[in-house]
């Protein structure tokens, strides 16, 4: 991603649009990355953005990765 983006981190993303670090994402040699974390959020989407470090606050705009809604999901869709 370039020499200005050094850590992978998570995000879950309320309805309203509140976002919240959970984490750095450290992939293994093969690319894999694990990361066990916890939210008071009910409902949220999570990504992972490319960022400068680890603890910033907002998620910049290089998305790497989103969750995506399954076929037969229950519930309502919200875009935020």
């Amino acid at each position: 991603m370039g020499t200005e983006f050094l850590a992978y981190v998570m995000w879950a993303v309320s309805p309203e649009g509140r976002a919240v670090n959970l984490g750095e994402m450290r992939p293994d040699n093969d690319g894999r990355a694990e990361l066990k974390a916890t939210t008071p959020l009910q409902t949220f989407s999570l990504f992972v953005t490319a960022e400068p470090y680890s603890a910033v606050r907002q998620p910049s705009e290089m998305l790497i990765v989103e969750n995506d809604v399954r076929e037969g999901t229950k519930g309502k869709l919200f875009i935020v």
